[in-house]
């Protein structure tokens, strides 16, 4: 198996590979990309957030406390914008490089219009 794994995506799908990897018994290097601040549930964040019935810790898909103990390393802020298999790494928006064995892409969807 690899040993350095990069989630691209911090939704709900991002989120539950890396805990599926986890309990699994990944036991290599885990990096979460996400350009959100922090990974949260979509649907609750239109729906509770803005209206007031949920604050943000509330949707929040885990703790910070769970990356810290499953040892998912969070790369906010930032997006990958190209792989780079030939030289086991995933690109950043900012051009640096996170080294990566194997890679998830869940980057969600859009609604169709």
């Amino acid at each position: 198996m690899s040993n350095r794994v990069v989630i691209v995506g911090g939704g709900v799908a991002g989120v539950s590979t890396a805990s599926a990897l986890r309990a699994g018994g990944f036991d290599g290097d885990l990096t979460l990309v996400d350009a959100g601040e922090f990974p949260y549930d979509r649907p609750p964040l239109s729906k509770d957030f803005l209206a007031g019935t949920k604050d943000i810790g509330q949707i929040a898909l885990q703790s910070p406390q769970w990356y810290d103990e499953q040892r998912v390393r969070l790369v906010n802020r930032t997006t990958v914008t190209a792989l780079r298999p030939s030289e086991g790494a995933v690109q950043l928006a900012d051009g640096g490089l996170l080294p990566a064995d194997g890679v998830v892409l869940a980057t969600g969807g859009a609604a169709a219009r």
